[in-house]
Parts: structure tokens; sequence; C-alpha cells
């Protein structure tokens, strides 16, 4: 049975929350039709290099992420989600490090699944949201 979207957004988020990179790659396009975009600029394009992005940052086990979905936007081609996300990270650096950050996640419908084709985070800025 074909997830909704609604349950692809909450199966995806969910893949991040248990570092799970098989249930993560399910959401993911199967071409190199996909871009991630860190929140410092950083481009990724390409299954590969997504699927790389993914398993060094599931193997650090001191971060943990909350997400919100603010907002959703569905066609029957395509759909967005956005959504407010709590990040912490207790060893970046020398200091623990939180902030809030704003993720687009855009789907495309591709034989009967929603499949990610696009990431993008920006940090929130204070007293924004």
């Amino acid at each position: 049975m074909d997830m909704t979207f609604q349950q692809t957004v909450e199966a995806y988020l969910d893949a991040i929350k248990k570092r799970d990179l098989q249930q993560l790659l399910t959401a993911i396009t199967f071409d190199e039709d996909i871009d991630v975009i860190l929140f410092n600029g950083t481009h990724f394009k390409g299954r590969a290099l997504v699927a790389n992005l993914h398993s060094a940052w599931f193997a650090d086990p001191d971060w943990k992420l909350e997400a919100q979905i603010v907002r959703t936007v569905e066609t029957p081609e395509m759909a967005y989600a956005f959504i407010l996300v709590d990040y912490s990270d207790e060893k970046l650096g020398d200091k623990p490090y939180k902030e809030q950050q704003y993720v687009t996640l855009v789907f495309r419908k591709q034989n009967g699944h929603w499949l990610l084709i696009h990431d993008q985070t920006t940090v929130a800025l204070s007293g924004q949201g």
C-alpha cells in the first residue's frame, strides 16, 4: 500500500530521529535529481552523495532533533513540507550546540510513491517563527 504524503513526511522524519539510513533512502528519489542544502549553504546533489552525507551524520551519536510540521501543500504530482526543527548536539566543537532551523522538503510523486527531490535547511533567526 502506498503511503500518503503526510505518512511519507512522518516516516522520513522518523528515519532521521532513529538514524535509520535504509528507511530514509526509501523516501529519496532513485535518480540523481535530488538536492540537499545544509544550513551553512553546502550543496549536495545526487542520491549517492546524499546517502553518504546522512550515513556520516547518523554515525554521530551526540545530536538530537525534534521536528514539528508547520505546513504542507500537496498537488497530485508534487508536495511540500515546511518544518520547524529544534536541533542540538552535546559535543559539537568545544561547547554544546543548540538552535532552531527551518527545513523545506519537496517531494515528487514517482510511480505512485512520494520521493524527496529537495531538502533545504535554514537557521531560524532569534525572535522569528
